[in-house]
C-alpha cells in the first residue's frame, strides 16, 4: 500500500496565488542535484537561454540542497540564478511566488533505472503551493505516470529541446492553462496528501493488518 509524502495543508495553502506575472517569468527547481538529475537541468537551462534570446524574459533559479560540478556549469547560462537553500517553513512562500515548478529527471538508461520507481517528496509540496508544474521526465517514469493519470502537471515525456521550448514559451503566454495545471495540483494535494487523512489511512493500513492476524 502506496503512501505519498504527507503534508500539513494549513501551511501551504495560505498562500494566495497570483497567476500574473509582471515583467520576468520565474522557474524555480528545488532539490537535489546528482544521479538521474543533471544532464536536464542543463538542457532546460539552454531551452530558457534560447527563448531569451528571442525576445522572452525568464529567470531559471536552483535552489540546491547540495553542491555539485553541474552548478558550476548551470552558472554559464545567463538565465540561471543559484539560490541558497532555504528553510522548511520557507518554502510555502517561495514555491508560491514562482510562476513555474520544475520536476526533471534525466533520460540516460542508468537515470531510469535509479529514478523509475521514485516519486519526489516535494511532489506533493509541488502541487499544494498552486504553482504550475512541468515535469520533463521519461514516460516509463513513475512521476510521469502519475502526472499524467492525475493531470497535476504539464509533462513533456521525450528527451526534446525543441517540446522543451514550445511546453515553456505555452506556460510562459497562457495564464488560463497554468491557473488550470496549479489549481487542479492544490486540489488533488488537498484531497490525497493532507498529512491528518493519510495518518488516518496509515493507521486504518495497520488495523486492518493486526485484525488479519
Amino acid at each position: 500500500v502506496p503512501f505519498h509524502n504527507p503534508i500539513d495543508i494549513e501551511k501551504w495553502i495560505v498562500h494566495e496565488k497570483n497567476y500574473n506575472f509582471k515583467g520576468v517569468f520565474s522557474i524555480l527547481y528545488a532539490g537535489r542535484i546528482g544521479t538521474g538529475l543533471q544532464d536536464s537541468l542543463l538542457e532546460v537551462a539552454e531551452a530558457i537561454e534560447t527563448l531569451n534570446k528571442t525576445g522572452f524574459s525568464i529567470v531559471f533559479k536552483i535552489q540546491a540542497t547540495n553542491f555539485n560540478h553541474v552548478l558550476f556549469e548551470l552558472q554559464k547560462y545567463k538565465c540561471v540564478i543559484i539560490v541558497k537553500p532555504k528553510g522548511y517553513d520557507e518554502l510555502p512562500a517561495i514555491f508560491a511566488q514562482s510562476d513555474l515548478l520544475l520536476m526533471p529527471n534525466d533520460f540516460d538508461k542508468i537515470s531510469l533505472s535509479f529514478l523509475k520507481f521514485s516519486m519526489p517528496t516535494k511532489a506533493s509540496e509541488y502541487m499544494a503551493s498552486g504553482t504550475p508544474v512541468l515535469v520533463y521526465s521519461s514516460i516509463d517514469s513513475a512521476v510521469t505516470k502519475h502526472a499524467l493519470k492525475y493531470k497535476w502537471a504539464y509533462v513533456v515525456s521525450e528527451q526534446s529541446k525543441a517540446k522543451l521550448i514550445t511546453a515553456i514559451q505555452l506556460l510562459y503566454e497562457n495564464r488560463e492553462l497554468r491557473f488550470k495545471i496549479g489549481t487542479s495540483a492544490k486540489e488533488l494535494a488537498v484531497t490525497k496528501y493532507n498529512s491528518s487523512k493519510v495518518r488516518a489511512d496509515f493507521n486504518d493500513v495497520f488495523q486492518f493488518a493486526s485484525k488479519a492476524l
